[in-house]
């Protein structure tokens, strides 16, 4: 159909748009303008905005994510000056307010569970390193858990389910990097794809939590010559059920 711009404004970058839960609105980062960066929230039917948080030139937000009852944002913040990024959480009304921030820890790509009670997130290191999925309450009582992670593999880019107590996530301790399926409360976890010859990313669920789309390129090291351009042209999009079983692939990235 015809396209139309939600949020354009000629002086900003948006980015990372993400459907609120009712579907009638989208939230979204952006930097430049004024104020110098922030989150906002636009009306799909009339393009009204709202401001959700601003910040600065250098400690802009990014990665926001709606919970289940469409009041509370959490996103990343960068640290400004200082490696890495904390998260927060933004409510219409009040100030941001930090959720997490050892300055020792980088977090990253925040999801609410499906009742809004907790926060999934992966984590690692600001010196670097392998990464880990933790979950914490989203009013930011109590200690992070550590949800899925393994000591020599790198475990990251968690999502929970919509429907069951269950989370997907990227992981490579069976070689490449996999998608697998491991419960909430943590447990074993399922390897659903099994691809050496490719590595698989940003997994996301469909809205009955019953398939899975995820990226997925050539596994590293990739061949001599592999540029970026090479990699981009063999880019997949894929969707499977549950179990692992192929239902769809399509050309695509992200």
């Amino acid at each position: 159909g015809a396209e139309r711009p939600l949020a354009a404004a000629p002086s900003r970058d948006e980015q990372w748009p993400m459907w609120s839960p009712d579907g009638r609105s989208v939230v979204f980062a952006f930097i430049g303008q004024d104020p110098a960066s922030g989150i906002a929230v636009v009306d799909v039917a009339t393009g009204a905005e709202r401001l959700a948080g601003t910040s600065g030139p250098s400690n802009w937000f990014f990665r926001p994510h709606f919970a289940p009852d469409g009041r509370r944002i959490v996103a990343q913040r960068r640290r400004g000056s200082s490696p890495g990024s904390g998260l927060w959480l933004l409510e219409a009304g009040t100030t941001p307010r930090l959720l997490l921030d050892d300055l020792t820890v980088f977090y990253q790509k925040p999801w609410f569970t499906r009742d809004g009670t907790g926060i999934l997130y992966s984590a690692r290191p600001v010196s670097g390193g392998l990464r880990d999925v933790y979950l914490v309450a989203a009013d930011g009582s109590g200690a992070p858990r550590l949800v899925a992670g393994s000591p020599d593999a790198d475990d990251h880019s968690g999502i929970p389910s919509p429907t069951r107590d269950e989370i997907a996530f990227v992981s490579s301790r069976d070689g490449s990097m996999d998608i697998f399926l491991a419960p909430l409360s943590g447990g074993p976890a399922r390897n659903l794809t099994r691809t050496p010859d490719r590595d698989e990313y940003a997994p996301q669920f469909s809205p009955d939590g019953e398939r899975l789309v995820f990226s997925a390129e050539p596994a590293r090291p990739r061949p001599t010559g592999a540029g970026d351009d090479l990699v981009l042209e063999a880019s997949r999009l894929v969707v499977v059920d549950r179990e692992g079983r192929p239902l769809f692939e399509t050309p695509g990235l992200m």
